[in-house]
């Protein structure tokens, strides 16, 4: 993989990340929010049982938007109402395309029509799912399209809307932001679908208890990255600083990518500033 396409997902899974935290901090209390939901990336679920299944796309090498952007998510949605036609859900891709107006937009009967008419050997696999019977119509009066900000832009909106949330003493450039991607980036790669819902109270709670910032890669993807890392040798500056004979890590590899790689690094360094 090129780093250009490397950086590419990398922003694409950042920008779900943060609409995601989006999503949780701007809910109502009794809203449950599946990361990597059953339905689409982001599934939140109301009180009154209604969905909004949220799918998000980053193009940020576009320069302008064109239908066949959005004909893979768009037939995805139409599997999934042509299997439920009946269910109370409402489709929402959120996408970021460079030029374009920001805001929501419905899907045009004619952009539905290419996508199901399409030639794509792997989108003609979910146009063979659908029914013959499928209602467009119905189908794209609940289903619509939001043009979103930047990834920049989305993640000043996410630290806004988490120093909203009140905790007191706590940095949200350098441990609130980051640990929360950490902790949802976490959650997408669980199995079990109960254990990837979250609500807002579940995010405040969490927040409240972080006293250190998590490292990850993908905390380590961000824009503030050395400021990141300038806390983090602050946090440990004082354990690592006492001359204590005997040192103890607990370390669960099932927390670190790239465990066996990482961990020899970890040690190599770790050992290179106590003898140095």
């Amino acid at each position: 993989m090129s780093d250009r396409i490397a950086d590419s997902t990398i922003k694409g899974f950042l920008y779900q990340f943060n609409k995601t935290i989006l999503e949780i901090a701007n809910a109502d209390d009794e809203d449950v929010i599946t990361v990597e939901g059953v339905v689409e990336d982001v599934d939140v679920l109301s009180a009154s049982g209604e969905l909004e299944a949220i799918q998000c796309k980053y193009h940020e090498s576009k320069e302008k938007f064109t239908p066949s952007l959005i004909f893979k998510p768009l037939l995805q949605m139409a599997e999934s109402y042509d299997k439920n036609p009946t269910a109370k859900i409402k489709y929402t891709i959120f996408i970021f395309v460079p030029n374009e107006v920001h805001g929501e937009k419905d899907i045009e009967r004619t952009i539905l029509e290419s996508a199901l008419a399409t030639t794509d050997k792997s989108l003609s696999k979910i146009v063979s799912r659908i029914s013959d019977n499928f209602d467009n119509d119905e189908f794209l009066k609940n289903t619509r399209i939001v043009f979103g900000p930047s990834l920049d832009e989305i993640e000043g909106s996410t630290k806004a809307a988490l120093d909203l949330l009140g905790i007191q003493g706590s940095d949200v450039d350098t441990l609130l932001y980051p640990n929360s991607i950490a902790k949802i980036a976490k959650l997408s790669s669980i199995k079990d679908e109960t254990e990837r819902q979250i609500t807002k109270a579940k995010l405040y709670n969490y927040l409240s208890n972080a006293t250190h910032t998590a490292i990850s890669k993908w905390t380590l993807a961000l824009k503030n990255r050395s400021e990141i890392l300038k806390l983090i040798k602050q946090q440990l500056s004082s354990s690592f600083s006492q001359n204590s004979r005997d040192r103890y890590f607990y370390i669960n590899k099932n927390d670190i990518d790239d465990y066996e790689e990482k961990v020899v690094v970890f040690f190599g360094n770790y050992i290179k500033k106590v003898s140095g």
